[in-house]
């Protein structure tokens, strides 16, 4: 693969706009005060006061202690400068679909990206028919021409093709073990793990636990599954269930007739976890936890206000944001990334509904 290019800063960028509205006389005989140029031009005050000294240092203008800067008259040398360069973040939906969690941690790498000198983009990639998405992805990357991309909720297709193929990405998300790629995640085998050890020192028996999974074909299950097994060896049950809200209440009820009372539930997905917290709690008047116990291994800004309080798995976003900042800008710079997997650990929010 062909080395990259060195890549303009967002500095660089912005010092190259005041040049510009220098040339253009765009300000008049004084530039606005820094916040307001800091919101016209959608830029943090480090990054004006960088660009904004770069052209001081032109001689493009002078600046006077406690006033706005002040056009010198000088002429400005203008130039084109490169675009910026741009990563995708390659979902099976539209960002305006994704997780809370999910799009907090993608706006926070987009800010600092930003800083890097690069923007951020998202683009739908739902999975081919016959899991085969090496044309779908062949052509977005050609349209797009992509320094790098995230992988979320990818499939094993997905991670297949970008492992044979070597473009650089980062996943946001579990690795597959068969097509591994730089990956950063909650350490998901740990924390289901460490569910179902809290479930049996609250007095479950192993018997009476079980996962609840998506019946979908994501790393980050097989992980859970392994954490599972771990604490609970065969006596633990694994449910696969469909997403559809619809189908979800009557397999809660197949479940928990299977299990028998008291059961505890562990969910991969939160937003299942509070359907089966409504299902259970208000549809069939179960007593929580007495009855059914429930805990979320994920989490979501909307559990803050679901009653009563859900148990769940805390985790760090903006931590995440920031490590996955530091993997993707590596990756779109051209500097390897090594193809192992970077674990959080998240903290158990007690809730009410488990003993």
């Amino acid at each position: 693969m062909e080395p990259f290019p060195p890549r303009p800063t967002l500095v660089e960028h912005v010092a190259e706009l005041l040049r510009r509205g220098l040339a253009e006389q765009r300000w008049g005989e004084r530039l606005p005060g820094e916040r307001k140029l800091c919101v016209q031009l959608g830029i943090s005050r480090p990054t004006l006061r960088k660009a904004l000294e770069r052209v001081r240092r032109a001689g493009l203008l002078k600046v006077e202690q406690g006033r706005s800067s002040r056009p010198t008259g000088k002429a400005p040398e203008l130039r084109t400068a490169p675009p910026l360069q741009k990563v995708l973040i390659i979902a099976p939906e539209a960002l305006e679909k994704l997780p809370a969690p999910a799009v907090f941690v993608f706006d926070e790498l987009r800010s600092n990206l930003a800083e890097a000198g690069m923007r951020l983009e998202v683009r739908a990639l739902r999975s081919a028919r016959g899991g085969q998405p090496a044309a779908q992805i062949e052509a977005l990357l050609a349209a797009e021409a992509p320094a790098a991309c995230v992988l979320y909720q990818a499939d094993r297709g997905v991670h297949r093709w970008f492992r044979e193929r070597g473009w650089p990405c980062v996943v946001f998300g579990t690795q597959d073990a068969a097509f591994p790629l730089p990956a950063l995640d909650l350490d998901q085998r740990a924390t289901c793990r460490h569910a179902a050890q809290t479930l049996l020192r609250s007095g479950m028996q192993a018997e009476q636990i079980a996962l609840i999974i998506p019946n979908r074909d994501a790393p980050g299950h097989a992980s859970m599954r392994e954490g599972f097994s771990a604490a609970l060896g065969d006596a633990g049950r694994v449910f696969d269930v469909p997403l559809d809200s619809a189908a979800l209440g009557g397999a809660l009820d197949r479940i928990q007739a299977e299990l028998g009372k008291p059961a505890a539930l562990i969910f991969a997905r939160a937003a299942q976890a509070v359907g089966a917290l409504g299902h259970f709690g208000i549809r069939r008047k179960m007593r929580i936890p007495a009855e059914v116990a429930l805990i979320s291994l994920s989490d979501d800004p909307f559990l803050r206000f679901v009653q009563p309080a859900l148990a769940r798995y805390e985790r760090d976003d903006a931590g995440l944001a920031r490590r996955l900042s530091a993997l993707v800008v590596r990756a779109a710079g051209g500097s390897p990334v090594p193809a192992r997997m970077v674990r959080m650990m998240p903290e158990l929010m007690r809730g009410e509904t488990i003993p």
